[in-house]
């Protein structure tokens, strides 16, 4: 008989994997218009520029599709969410989501050769599900052990894996080509996918579900931020996208940077630079000479005695 694990596993990773083949087949037959208005001159022609981007214009097409839904369906969710479930839930539940997370994090911290960063991680998992009563408290991060994310894509990164093309998937948002199998082979790896009961099937949809409402939750804010200030959403999306990832895949399991020296107090009174000089001592003024009078016509000046004539020495017979 067939064994059903394996099938469980395909199962779980259905979904994202029958989107980007839905993306990658659509690719050649896409006739989604380009952009116009005034952001229009400034959008690099499809597979140019700094972000590698061939598929553009069948991009653009599903991110059209993936704001539609989210203003019809997504957000409407989230407010449902919001109102049933206050913001103590909604933290914990975000904790609980990102302790899952753990076993993944750490794995990949293991391949890129990170101790540290493993034993972190080791040690947030373990803590957080003990103490943290199952992840519902983040215990770790309050003892100093902050959470960080990696998964599979960031390590074929930190092997020199190029991105690939970037793709746009509505609903599960931006990926490329090379994220999006991390993101396969990291639904693989996750111990929490091998358990094969109805149970636990159905405990792996609720987190999957649950998961992207909290993701996108978490990014709300910058969303709204960009969708209100951005000439042209999409190419700042794909700009967002590719830094971050760029900046996660630089720095996934990098240990923490050293603090800063302790800076002195500055001294009340700044001693002087060698640029300047330091003031000279006023010199006490000299004394006003003493003023010319001038007479009045008629009068004569005043007559000041002369001194005697010196007397000759006497003179010797």
């Amino acid at each position: 008989m067939r064994p059903e694990k394996p099938t469980a596993n395909l199962r779980r990773a259905s979904v994202p994997w029958a989107a980007l083949a839905a993306a990658v087949a659509l690719a050649g037959c896409a006739t989604v218009p380009g952009p116009t208005g005034p952001g229009a001159a400034a959008v690099a022609p499809p597979g140019t520029g700094a972000h590698h981007d061939p598929f553009q214009r069948m991009n653009r097409g599903l991110f059209a599709l993936g704001e539609a839904l989210d203003r019809t369906f997504v957000r409407p969710v989230m407010a449902v969410y919001h109102r049933v479930a206050p913001r103590p839930v909604r933290h914990a539940v975000h904790n609980v989501v990102q302790n899952l997370d753990e076993p993944v994090v750490f794995l990949n911290d293991v391949l890129q050769v990170h101790p540290k960063a493993a034993a972190t991680t080791a040690v947030r998992f373990f803590a957080n599900s003990t103490v943290g009563v199952g992840g519902i408290f983040d215990a770790a991060s309050t003892a100093g052990l902050e959470h960080h994310d990696n998964g599979f894509g960031s390590t074929l990164g930190r092997y020199g894996v190029g991105t690939g093309p970037y793709l746009y998937i509505p609903v599960f948002g931006p990926t490329t080509l090379r994220d999006a199998v991390g993101d396969g082979v990291d639904w693989f790896t996750d111990p929490f996918a091998l358990a094969n009961t109805s149970k636990a099937r159905a405990f792996d949809w609720t987190r999957t579900v649950v998961s992207l409402l909290d993701e996108r939750e978490q990014a709300d804010e910058e969303l709204r931020a960009l969708q209100s200030t951005s000439v042209d959403p999409y190419a700042s999306l794909r700009s967002v996208y590719f830094q971050s990832r760029a900046a996660e895949v630089n720095g996934a399991g990098a240990t923490e940077l050293e603090p800063l020296p302790a800076f002195p107090d500055a001294p009340e009174t700044a001693p002087p630079s060698a640029a300047t000089p330091e003031p000279q001592a006023a010199e006490p003024p000299s004394p006003a000479p003493e003023p010319t009078s001038t007479q009045a016509p008629g009068h004569e000046p005043a007559q000041t005695p002369a001194e005697p004539p010196a007397q000759p020495a006497p003179s010797t017979p």
